[in-house]
């Protein structure tokens, strides 16, 4: 009998260990993500009031999107903090009147400017922020795709389902760290 009970409190001790471990580990991730949010929560707040975008969700695209490299480079090109492709780089630039050139595609405020309008724009098109995130995820025209099909959309303006794994988890993810943001800097 007391063999068993020294095992369950040997259990239990390693249970306690492990716990706050896996606490210390939380809290240095929570530090070191807010470290890097506030290091670019100035031209976010910028951007966010210029364009019309939540301060809360352009950080969550950025977490979601670059995870804060500002260096990121995606397999399918997409570059930088919000991982805009060069394409929609030059396109939002012309649309926008915005006084960027490729090469600026790494630098934090054009990258953030850049990525930021885009958001306004789809906004502009497809209103409510599923739909825009989604677009932002999958193109465009993948999204009217699926807005013109009855599995996908019973109206062509809103999705009640989002055909690619991907874009679905990237807009749950999103969304669930906007709500994280929204708490502390909207």
């Amino acid at each position: 009998m007391s063999s068993i009970c020294s095992k369950k409190g040997i259990i239990r001790v390693f249970e306690i260990i492990i716990s706050i471990l896996l606490c210390v580990i939380l809290i240095f991730l929570i530090f070191a993500n807010c470290s890097k949010t506030k290091k670019y929560l100035s031209v976010v707040r910028i951007t966010s009031a210029k364009f019309s975008v939540e301060t809360s969700l352009i950080l969550a695209v950025i977490k979601v999107e670059s995870n804060f490299n500002e260096k990121a480079v995606s397999n399918k090109g997409a570059l930088g903090l919000m991982q805009v492709t060069e394409n929609t780089f030059e396109y939002v630039c012309t649309l926008y009147n915005l006084d960027y050139t490729l090469e600026d595609t790494f630098d934090v405020t054009a990258n953030i400017t850049v990525g930021t309008a885009y958001l306004n724009y789809l906004f502009k098109k497809f209103k409510t922020e599923k739909e825009v995130l989604a677009a932002y995820n999958a193109g465009e025209g993948n999204l009217y795709n699926w807005l013109s099909n009855q599995s996908y959309s019973d109206d062509g303006k809103t999705l009640k389902k989002i055909p690619y794994k991907e874009t679905l988890n990237y807009v749950r993810k999103v969304a669930f760290y906007k709500n994280c943001y929204y708490k502390k800097f909207d």
